[in-house]
């Protein structure tokens, strides 16, 4: 699930925060070979863009091209990108193998992921959270040459949020990584991937 807000513009990380969050996912979808992946976006709302399946060309193709410009309404709503991404799987009570795995900066503007995340863990989906950005932060583009300001005229600053990802791995049964350790990341969180136990999986129709 990847956050394609428009907060994911912010320079804070080179080049930006979706960049890198997309060469992310499309280097864990290399390393997952054979492996069934969905994929879902997220801002205001959630729209799932891949259900379940091996074909990672048209995943990357989706990656590729995944930005704000082409998603609206704009702010951040985990806890609808966690109830689309869930509605992939098909529900167990003691199911495993299934894995969640959201790529964001934390802005979330809705609230209830929490619930949803522990939800899922509680249906056999374990959920890993990558956050992407800095506690400092940056300025949220807006065109090629402003950012965001508020009502004061100040310039919107975007933060990730580690203590809300953190909650909401822990809620989900898994852990929560910081993308400005790419390598690490990625080699971590295929490691515990490799840990979930092989089942099938199925895409509610």
């Amino acid at each position: 699930a990847l956050d394609v807000s428009s907060s994911m513009l912010a320079q804070d990380v080179s080049p930006n925060r979706l960049e890198l969050a997309r060469l992310f996912a499309r280097r864990l979808i290399d390393a997952l070979p054979g492996e069934r992946i969905g994929l879902v976006f997220f801002a205001g709302e959630a729209a799932l863009q891949m259900p379940l399946s091996t074909d990672a060309s048209a995943a990357q193709m989706l990656l590729r091209n995944a930005n704000p410009a082409t998603f609206e309404p704009q702010g951040t709503h985990l806890a609808q990108a966690i109830a689309v991404a869930q509605r992939c799987f098909l529900a167990g009570s003691e199911g495993a193998g299934r894995a969640l795995v959201v790529i964001t900066d934390g802005e979330d503007h809705e609230g209830e992921a929490e619930t949803l995340a522990k939800q899922c863990f509680e249906q056999g989906t374990v959920l890993f959270v990558v956050g992407v950005g800095t506690p400092e932060g940056g300025a949220v583009p807006l065109g090629p040459h402003g950012v965001k300001r508020d009502d004061a005229g100040n310039p919107v600053i975007s933060r990730l949020n580690t203590d809300l990802l953190s909650q909401l791995a822990g809620a989900g049964g898994g852990r929560a990584f910081d993308l400005r350790r790419s390598q690490t990341t990625l080699s971590a969180l295929l490691a515990e991937l490799k840990q979930l136990d092989k089942r099938s999986t199925s895409v509610l129709s």
